[in-house]
């Protein structure tokens, strides 16, 4: 008897339109009230609210670790460049005299 009694719909009629709800929704009204409606909105909100700002969060931490690694990536490059300007190799000049010679040039005192 209760299966036959979920099955059925409940028909509300407001300003010439027909709105149907499943009887359980308008037993639940019954019951909880106002403030239960409110609560179950406010718990529907919340919850889907979160779930956005968890994905959001996610998204940012993905982006922020591929910065990091591009990051870490030209500073790696800028360490190069640096060694060869700093060792003179940077010139095209020195570094032809450097090959030949077969001498390094040591780095200036101030560095």
């Amino acid at each position: 008897m209760k299966a036959a009694a979920s099955c059925q719909l409940c028909v509300a009629i407001k300003k010439g339109g027909i709105y149907v709800m499943p009887v359980e929704i308008t037993e639940f009204l019954k019951i909880a009230g106002t403030g239960g409606m409110i609560f179950v909105i406010f718990y529907i909100y919340h919850k889907s609210s979160t779930e956005q700002m968890n994905k959001i969060i996610t998204q940012t931490f993905d982006l922020l670790k591929i910065m990091i690694e591009q990051n870490n990536l030209q500073i790696g490059y800028l360490q190069k460049i640096d060694t060869k300007i700093t060792n003179n190799l940077w010139c095209p000049y020195m570094r032809k005299r450097n090959d030949k010679n077969g001498e390094k040039i040591n780095e200036p005192d101030n560095f």
